[in-house]
């Protein structure tokens, strides 16, 4: 089996050389996506040809970026790596709308989850600012993943498109329990969007979510 700190090595060789070209990209960065997601896999294996296909893997990578890959495999000095090397840690997958912390934190990795969590705060003020994991995680209803990236040090309040935050994206899919946990985590409850004011209370009131709107209120 070839070693993660050989992985390692290759991966630091190509963006040295710049064989990449740009880290987010699929159409150049099969080679490193390809090298990632092998690790584990044999040099006998490959040699052999044994169930192997490489149109059928670059098919199988090729929605995920290098970062997203190493995330998912659980690569923390890749990810290190990739990051440094300016990986965009906000890009998502086409079909899920996943970011690299997102598939980490459905792996359950903390170590991961809380370098990207760090390095997510991180954005070109030039670009439309982007939505957290915490946020996505909200809408969704998956609490576990909200008290997850919490316990990691994600920040409860930052804001996405048009000043939403966690809170007013559970508020709005009316995710109680998800909400208290975001209170209890030092949410505010008087964020301010320039249409409508107090959102999160606002979509409470519109679900006639009494138990949420005393929740708000009362915070």
């Amino acid at each position: 089996m070839r070693s993660p700190v050989g992985n390692k090595v290759i991966c630091k060789m190509l963006l040295e050389q710049d064989v990449v070209g740009r880290v987010d990209v699929d159409a150049r960065g099969v080679h490193v996506h390809l090298v990632v997601a092998h690790h584990m896999r044999s040099r006998s294996e490959i040699s052999n040809n044994q169930h192997y296909d490489y149109q059928e893997e670059k098919e199988k990578y090729g929605v995920m970026t290098a970062l997203m890959i190493a995330a998912m495999q659980g690569y923390y000095d890749i990810c290190v790596m990739l990051v440094e090397a300016n990986a965009d840690v906000h890009q998502r997958t086409k079909e899920e709308g996943e970011s690299a912390l997102m598939i980490a934190a459905k792996r359950q990795n903390s170590e991961i989850c809380r370098f990207l969590s760090k390095a997510e705060e991180q954005f070109d003020p030039k670009k439309p600012t982007p939505r957290t994991a915490l946020m996505s995680f909200a809408e969704q209803g998956r609490e576990d993943m909200c008290q997850l990236l919490l316990s990691v040090g994600a920040k409860v309040d930052a804001a996405g498109p048009g000043r939403r935050t966690a809170l007013i994206e559970a508020a709005e899919k009316s995710e109680t329990a998800i909400c208290n946990l975001l209170l209890k985590a030092g949410a505010g409850t008087r964020e301010i969007t320039e249409l409508y004011g107090s959102k999160s209370l606002l979509w409470a009131a519109i679900f006639q979510n009494e138990v949420l709107c005393r929740m708000l209120l009362e915070a």
